[in-house]
Formats: C-alpha cells, sequence, structure tokens
C-alpha cells in the first residue's frame, strides 16, 4: 500500500475444530514500500515442537533481500550526490513520453525527501475527463466494506522521476467507486493522499479514505510522514476521512517495539485532538501481532488475515478467516472497548501454489463468493485487497512463487481481469 518491507513472527498455539491453527502470523505487505504481503505458519498439534514453515523462513529471506535493495538505492543515490549534484538541487521529472504526456500539465506540489530536503513532485491538476469513460461498468459492483489501495508509480523515491498523475488517479477513484464507499491508503510520499482526495472531489463519487501513515526503522521518513499528515488533515475537510491509519506490519517487519509504535500512536492521537480533529485512529499489522498494550493505543484494532498464506483451500478461505481473527484479535478489542477489522484480505490470481493455496481466478472467485456477502450481512468490517495489480512487486516473485504483483481485481491497465466475477450481493 505505501508499504512493507520483510519480518518474521512466530507464535504457538491451539487448533480450531476443523484443524485450522489461528496462531500463526498472518498479513499482508512483507514487499516493499507501497504495498504486498502475507504470512502463513504449520499447523501445531498438541505435544509437537513447532517447525519454522517455509513461508516463515521465506519472510526472513524477503526481510534481508528488501533491506538490501533499499541499502542499494542509498548507495546509489550518494553515489549520484558524490557524482555533481549540490545539495538542495531539486530533481527533476524525466520528460514523460507521447503516450502519457496529455495526462500532466505543468503544476507541483512541495514536499521533503527522506533527508528534509525540499523537493518538487510534478503532479496533473488537468482534468482531463477520462474518468467519465470508465463508469457504469456491469462487471463492477459496490459490495465491497473497503478496498486497499496505493496508486501506480507512487513509489519514492522512483516518482521523483516518474509521478502518478491526477488523470490516472481519477480514473482509479472513479473505478474504486462502484466497488465500494471507501478506500485504505498506506502513505502520503508522491501526493497520492491529496490526488485521491482532489480525484474524489473532481468525479464527485461518495467516497472517504482511510488516510495512511508510512511508518518504518528511519526517524526521518517517520518524522516527514506525520507532518505530512497533519498537513492534509489541516487541508481537506473531516468529512473527506473515516479514520487515519497509523503505520502498516511495523511489528511484523520489527521496524519498531510495540512500545515505540505504542508512543507515537498516543501523540498522534493527543495531536488530532488537540487540532479539534474527531477522527479514530489505528495501526494495521498481522493478527497474531497484536496485544493488549498495542490496542489500548488505538481506536480500532485492524488486522491483516491472508488465508492464501495460510495455506488453506480457497474453499475453506472464508471459514479460516473468520476462524482466526474470532480467536487472535476480536477478544483482544472487545477487552479494549475498541472496533475491530480485517484491514488486509484478499487472494492472488495466478503465480504458484503454498502448501493448499493455489493463486488462481478460479479460487477468488470461491473466496469472493465465500466472503464478500455474508461478511455484509453480519457487519465485519474489512478491505479487500486490493484494486488493482502492482507490476512494481514484481522483484519480490521467486520462481514458483510469482504472486506478489497479482493481487487486484482488476489488472494494471484497469481492467477487470478475465473470467474474475464479483458477487453483486441482490
Amino acid at each position: 500500500m505505501v508499504g512493507g518491507h520483510g519480518g518474521d513472527a512466530a507464535d504457538t498455539g491451539g487448533l480450531l475444530s476443523g484443524g485450522v491453527n489461528t496462531s500463526v502470523p498472518l498479513g499482508e505487505n512483507a514487499r516493499g514500500v507501497g504495498g504486498g504481503g502475507g504470512s502463513a505458519g504449520n499447523i501445531v498439534a498438541a505435544g509437537t515442537v513447532k517447525k519454522e514453515s517455509d513461508w516463515l523462513a521465506s519472510q526472513k529471506h524477503s526481510k534481508k533481500k528488501t533491506r538490501i535493495i533499499a541499502i542499494i538505492v542509498v548507495l546509489i543515490l550518494l553515489l549520484a550526490i558524490a557524482g555533481g549534484i549540490a545539495a538542495g538541487v531539486i530533481l527533476t521529472k524525466k520528460k514523460p513520453s507521447s503516450k502519457s504526456s496529455s495526462d500532466n500539465s505543468n503544476s507541483s506540489n512541495d514536499s521533503t525527501d527522506s533527508n528534509g530536503k525540499k523537493t518538487t513532485t510534478p503532479t496533473s491538476s488537468k482534468d482531463t475527463g477520462k474518468w467519465k469513460d470508465y463508469l457504469d461498468n456491469p462487471a463492477l459492483h459496490k459490495v465491497f466494506h473497503g478496498i486497499d489501495y496505493t496508486p501506480l508509480d507512487a513509489q519514492y523515491p522512483e516518482c521523483l522521476h516518474k509521478p502518478p498523475t491526477q488523470a490516472q488517479v481519477n480514473i482509479d477513484v472513479a473505478i474504486m467507486s462502484q466497488l465500494t464507499t471507501r478506500v485504505r491508503l498506506y502513505g502520503t510520499d508522491c501526493n497520492q493522499a491529496e490526488m485521491v482526495l482532489d480525484g474524489i472531489k473532481t468525479t464527485g463519487v461518495d467516497m472517504k479514505i482511510w488516510l495512511g501513515i508510512w511508518l518504518d526503522y528511519n526517524a526521518t521518513t517517520n518524522a516527514r510522514s506525520l507532518v505530512h499528515m497533519y498537513d492534509i488533515l489541516d487541508k481537506y475537510p473531516a468529512s473527506m476521512f473515516e479514520g487515519v491509519v497509523v503505520g502498516n506490519e511495523v511489528l511484523f517487519r520489527e521496524d519498531m517495539t510495540a512500545s515505540a509504535l505504542s508512543t507515537v500512536l498516543k501523540e498522534v492521537k493527543t495531536n488530532l485532538t488537540a487540532k479539534g480533529i474527531n477522527l479514530p485512529i489505528g495501526t494495521s499489522d498481522l493478527g497474531s501481532n497484536w496485544d493488549s498494550s498495542l490496542a489500548s493505543s488505538v481506536d480500532v484494532l485492524m488486522a491483516n488475515i491472508h488465508p492464501f498464506f495460510g495455506g488453506v483451500a480457497a474453499e475453506n478461505a472464508s471459514t479460516w478467516t473468520m476462524s482466526f481473527y474470532d480467536t487472535n484479535n476480536l477478544p483482544k478489542a472487545k477487552a479494549a472497548s475498541i472496533r475491530g477489522m480485517i484491514s488486509e484480505v484478499g487472494w492472488p490470481t495466478e503465480g504458484g501454489t503454498l502448501q493448499g493455496s493455489v493463486a488462481g481466478v478460479d479460487e477468488l472467485n470461491t473466496f469472493l463468493n465465500d466472503w464478500v456477502c455474508q461478511k455484509n450481512k453480519d457487519g465485519t468490517e474489512y478491505f479487500w485487497f486490493s484494486a488493482f495489480d502492482e507490476p512494481w512487486k514484481v522483484m519480490y516473485n521467486e520462481p514458483g512463487k510469482e504472486w506478489e504483483d497479482k493481487w487486484g481485481l482488476l489488472d494494471a491497465n484497469r481492467k477487470i481481469k478475465a473470467n474474475v466475477v464479483i458477487p453483486s450481493c441482490n
């Protein structure tokens, strides 16, 4: 979402009546800035020693790989500076291709880079009206409680050279408005939050956002994200927001301790109250990472739970997900007298198999049919991961495990995937 790096967690616990292990770490976003992720584990029978799952081992490898990628990016930037980029010089956007130039204008938004220096990220203020061509799609139904979303090209620092455009985001907003009335974001870099809010204004659709704030182990990044959050909340009316999500899978990646994260959450809550902003505050993490102390720091417990990474068959995914949530998360939310929700749940449409889970369209349809209408009926709050494929995540694919970039209901070209059937729920 702006999203995630790697991490690991492991718990032990009993089995549900159906042989389901409800104690394994489950979540999304083990992938890198912008979103992605997943979790799983091995079933533990009474009297046995828990063995590290194949998934968990891969996540440790993913964490190391992501950190290496981050180090390489930093080294490249440092080399560029040493090669003649003077301090304070603004990185400029490459000249757009003829294919995309019509979607860009000369406007820009000021922000700061990870070192606190002023930068200018080009954006588009021009409304081309193309979003109108994407309305009234009979294949789409407004049946999802919420949708997880990150605009294409919204990963920092790549967006300094190839930023998302307002025209593209307007199209995405128009499409998502036919699926849900609420969208969850993962960060504020590359002016993505402003673009989504402006897109809602331009299209006039019925939609609110959960504003996402990216946190990691970098104090400078965290400070920049929080300052940007306050600025956004000052500029846009509170009626456009449904809540604020401060951090995604921070504990899973081991970027911060639970104590440090709780301190940030409490400070945000205090500051928003002082500013007269009354919005629920949450942080999303693997379902198994929630404890009573963290729950006491938020207004809503947001658990990322992905049955695919639990290694279960699609026909058991809906039951498995709710069993995990009801066992691991709902009691903690009730004990803290706060709301509970599933902040990520979904299924990849291709890429391989993981134990009993098969990435495929048929499997996605099975899960959709078992989940969406029933969860709407029983009042479960959830965000479907995700609206669109995210092609930048292909870097995290591995042989036989090539699903990282294939979690969207629609492909990267904003077309609903072949044979995907979204329930109408009457």
